[in-house]
């Protein structure tokens, strides 16, 4: 798609007239109702963005200017152009300061998105993900901008630049330009205001002209909604900008063919019909039920069926136990209580990547926990040699004073498909050991691997299934297991931690009763469980429609020539390989940015793929496919994939 030309985007504040540079052309934005105006003048290659129904109501925005929050006055009087880097502006603005202890603050600061990035339709891509803007220097290379100012990849644009304000007002400070301590409180408060670009505006389509589009575009722009009301605790404010929202125009090949074909819920859906059959004829249930009952931890019952069924197909060395697991509401909360009993805040979990997309989450969002990230060559970490990766990021980490105590993975792997050999899951044993630190194995794929005819494939061990002796002291391994992806029963809300450490088990237990399960899903999970001809039954049907699934997913993305991970022999994804979609872009083109930009346009044409920066991928250009729906559906998903490459 051409790239569109001569955009310019102004705030209602009166007070921001930044030179523009040379060949830049003004337009009038007029607006005093916490709206922006955006009045595009440009010219682009005569392709409307969407294969959907262009009648629906969505926008299709050409907009390459990000709105990020106030900056000091000292901004307004510099003439600004699009070859100033950031840290020249902020010169600018200590400078304009001449020596002062206080700085008046209005106006925005524009940061203009590499390349004149074409259109980024429904003003919700933005959410809440700064995408990177080369053009002013800000973001070269993510990976290191991200560490030297203590940010993450999918960081808002409120803490990117406010942290990189804060960076440089350090790095000004012993010029004494400033008094470090009121700038920072400056940069703090001014920084609470925020842009918000997940709501989304209810236009038209925007009509081609002559291949010209000339029109005033009216964009809503919502800021923190907290004016007259005591504000909101600094974590409840930081909670509160997280994208939590689902499609809910979703596609129906009879009933909605225009809807939304959403790839991103891993649940299997293959075996929804069973897994419901079975609870409409065993939701008996009797009067003490009804009650709390001894359910914060897992009932008896459930904990002891849960043993069986874990004996049975994880071969562990030494018998599962029901006084080792305990039950809360999902492997999500486990992972969370998990990080709490062994990590201080300040301390921190090694994860490789990528990896399991809540992992940051879940171990870091009330915790206080820090990530130290682990990158292999390419995306490979199953095999002996990327032990030494692990080895080499924990020193790092250390001698940077990080104090790590644990390493969580996901075996099988999510979003590889793949399972740890033996040998690798010894290495990492003995690893953990001579770092002094847990191992936690999130194995709750264990149940959904296939033996694949075409290849080799290596198959599930549980950590369980190894023998400690002589490797690593069986009170630091910890294992996370749970009911939603090999039965499909996400809805249970049941998942399990499993340890043979009883002051884990203890605390883990204490801290269980604010996430107890459902009484009612205990008792039809240890009904599911206890019936052990269905479970094998369930199991061996899940796994040959599985392997289904997948080779038939294969086959559609080879056939439209769409690259892969081809590895994968578990799970419910596939690891969509579109990093050479990216040179096409052009060499100015932050990576990352690019990344946000093909998932835009997914989004555009009506389907739904988790890009890698969720799954903290340390390349940009890759993108998960959930095959474990409907073959219409899926084979319309992936149409409209092929659809959106083909016009890239």
């Amino acid at each position: 798609m051409g790239a569109p030309k001569n955009i310019i985007a102004e705030s209602i504040f009166a007070s921001v007239t930044p030179t523009l540079g040379q060949g830049q052309e003004r337009t009038g934005l007029n607006g005093g109702d916490g709206r922006i105006l955006v009045q595009a003048n440009f010219s682009w290659s005569p392709i409307i963005a969407s294969s959907r129904d262009t009648e629906k109501d969505y926008t299709v925005l050409p907009l390459d200017v990000i709105i990020a929050p106030a900056l000091p006055a000292g901004l307004i009087n510099h003439e600004v152009d699009q070859s100033d880097e950031l840290n020249d502006i902020v010169d600018a603005i200590l400078s304009s300061a001449s020596g002062t202890s206080e700085l008046s603050w209005s106006g925005q600061i524009f940061l203009v998105i590499p390349n004149r990035a074409g259109y980024i339709g429904r003003a919700k891509c933005f959410q809440q993900r700064f995408i990177g803007c080369s053009d002013l220097g800000l973001v070269h290379d993510r990976t290191t901008f991200a560490q030297d100012i203590k940010c993450g990849p999918t960081d808002s644009i409120k803490a990117v630049l406010g942290n990189y304000l804060v960076a440089i007002a350090r790095q000004r400070n012993s010029a004494g330009l400033c008094d470090e301590s009121t700038l920072l409180k400056e940069i703090d408060a001014r920084l609470n205001f925020e842009w918000r670009f997940d709501q989304q505006p209810k236009h038209k389509t925007l009509a081609l002209v002559d291949g010209n589009l000339n029109q005033k575009v009216c964009l809503p722009v919502y800021a923190n909604n907290d004016e007259g009301v005591p504000k909101l605790s600094t974590r409840g404010t930081d909670w509160s900008k997280s994208n939590v929202g689902h499609s809910q125009d979703l596609y129906d090949p009879v009933n909605n063919p225009n809807g939304v074909v959403r790839l991103t819920n891993a649940h299997n859906g293959f075996i929804h019909g069973d897994l419901a059959a079975f609870i409409n004829s065993h939701n008996q249930f009797d009067k003490g039920d009804c009650s709390y009952g001894k359910g914060d931890m897992g009932t008896l019952r459930l904990r002891t069926a849960m043993a069986n069924h874990l004996n049975e197909y994880f071969a562990p060395v030494s018998n599962f136990d029901a006084e080792q697991i305990t039950f809360a509401a999902g492997v999500t909360s486990l992972s969370e209580i998990s990080a709490m009993v062994l990590c201080d805040p300040g301390d921190a979990i090694m994860i490789g990547r990528p990896c399991h997309s809540g992992f940051e989450k879940d171990l870091c969002m009330r915790t206080g926990v820090n990530i130290e990230w682990v990158s292999f060559a390419g995306d490979y970490q199953f095999s002996l040699l990327e032990v030494a990766d692990y080895d080499a990021a924990f020193e790092e980490a250390k001698a940077r004073g990080s104090n790590i105590k644990g390493l969580i993975i996901c075996n099988p792997h999510n979003p590889l498909g793949q399972c740890y050999p033996p040998d690798t899951l010894k290495a990492l044993m003995e690893f953990c050991a001579s770092k002094e630190i847990h191992l936690i194995s999130d194995e709750i794929y264990a149940l959904s691997t296939y033996e694949r005819e075409d290849r080799p494939s290596e198959k599930f061990t549980s950590v369980r299934s190894i023998d400690p002796s002589g490797i690593i002291d069986s009170r630091q391994v910890h294992v996370l297991y749970g009911m939603s992806k090999d039965y499909g029963a996400g809805g249970m809300r049941l998942g399990c931690v499993i340890s043979q450490n009883t002051n884990f088990t203890r605390a883990v237990q204490a801290v269980s009763r604010f996430s107890s399960p459902s009484k009612f899903s205990m008792e039809l999970a240890a009904k599911f469980l206890e019936d052990r001809q269905f479970v094998r039954q369930f199991l061996q049907k899940s796994r040959r429609m599985l392997l289904q699934g997948r080779l038939y997913t294969e086959e559609l993305l080879k056939q439209t020539d769409i690259p892969f991970h081809d590895q994968g022999n578990s799970g419910l994804a596939i690891w969509l390989d579109l990093r050479g979609f990216i040179p096409s872009l052009g060499a100015n083109y932050d990576p990352w940015f690019a990344e946000q930009l093909i998932a835009s346009r997914f989004e555009e044409a009506g389907v739904l793929v988790d890009r890698g920066a969720v799954f903290s991928a340390p390349t940009a250009g890759r993108f998960r496919l959930v095959f474990s729906v409907d073959s219409e559906t899926l084979r319309e998903g992936i149409k409209r994939i092929n659809y959106v490459l083909q016009h890239f």
